[in-house]
């Protein structure tokens, strides 16, 4: 599976959500960086709806931008003991 991130793509183990980066040379995953699910906030920036990372790679997240271009679904993500959302710029997933 990738994820297009703004102009780059990163690499995610359809199995254990682990990220890596094709572009940086070595790159090898350290277990450290995985994809972990997606919200979806409504107006309020509140979250209305999640999916855990079996959903993305089952393809049950389908629109990942509005028809506007403005994000929608947004990645959750676990680094090195935080977790993030990805707001900007915009990431599309490609499995």
């Amino acid at each position: 599976m990738k994820i297009r991130h703004g102009s780059e793509y990163f690499h995610v183990d359809e199995l254990t959500g682990n990220v890596t980066r094709p572009e940086i040379e070595m790159n090898e995953p350290s277990g450290e960086w995985r994809i972990v699910g997606a919200v979806l906030f409504n107006n309020f920036g509140h979250i209305v709806a999640r999916a855990y990372f079996k959903d993305i790679t089952a393809g049950n997240i389908t629109e990942w931008q509005y028809k506007n271009g403005k994000q929608k679904w947004h990645i959750v993500d676990y680094d090195h003991g935080s977790y993030r959302t990805w707001m900007s710029p915009n990431h599309n997933v490609e499995l």
